[in-house]
């Protein structure tokens, strides 16, 4: 399992992307649906 603790969030690491100069944001997206899998190959 990967621990929560090792992800920042979007949006700091849009706000620093935006501080240096790098991006522009145009849009926001919101997740609708959020799928996740056992990780066991089928068949």
């Amino acid at each position: 399992e990967e621990a929560p603790q090792a992800y920042k969030s979007a949006e700091s690491v849009v706000q620093c992307l935006v501080l240096a100069g790098l991006i522009i944001p145009v849009a926001r997206l919101r997740p609708v649906l959020t799928l996740k899998n056992s990780g066991g190959k089928k068949g």
